[in-house]
């Protein structure tokens, strides 16, 4: 169906923008603390509120149309591959602890944060200063604490 295609399309160009804004994050330098990657996941809440009404359409049409999630999957599949990629960079230098096996890892946190942002932004534009601790400490904890 054209509404379909059309969410698909607008879907992969959102998820775009919102892989660029995901950069700050995946290029903190090996001497960043908490506070560098709490300031940079901020950006990244940012973004994906000012797209939110169209994520949340891309989400929900998935739940009724097999196309549209097979594809979201894709594009989804794509930013983990982006992201992964990233990650063994920082884990090249040193940031992200080398017992983190990123296949495992990366999938939960980019599936985990794309749900969560749905789950607690998708219908208003705001994202509390508490929500942001917490995915600050889950991806802190998870991949940079234990390298500093």
């Amino acid at each position: 169906d054209d509404r379909g295609a059309l969410l698909l399309e607008l879907a992969d160009r959102v998820t775009d923008i919102v892989g660029t804004s995901a950069l700050s994050w995946l290029e903190l330098p090996a001497t960043a603390g908490r506070d560098d990657l709490k300031k940079v996941l901020a950006e990244l809440v940012a973004t994906y509120a000012e797209h939110r009404h169209t994520l949340a359409a891309v989400a929900e049409a998935a739940a009724y149309d097999s196309r549209v999630r097979e594809q979201y999957g894709q594009v989804m599949n794509r930013r983990i591959s982006f992201m992964s990629e990233h990650f063994r960079r920082q884990q090249d230098n040193g940031m992200i602890r080398a017992s983190v096996e990123l296949d495992e890892v990366t999938p939960w946190l980019v599936w985990m944060i794309e749900r969560g942002l749905y789950q607690l932004i998708s219908h208003q534009n705001t994202f509390s200063d508490s929500a942001l601790e917490g995915l600050t400490t889950v991806v802190w904890q998870t991949l940079y604490e234990p390298a500093h």
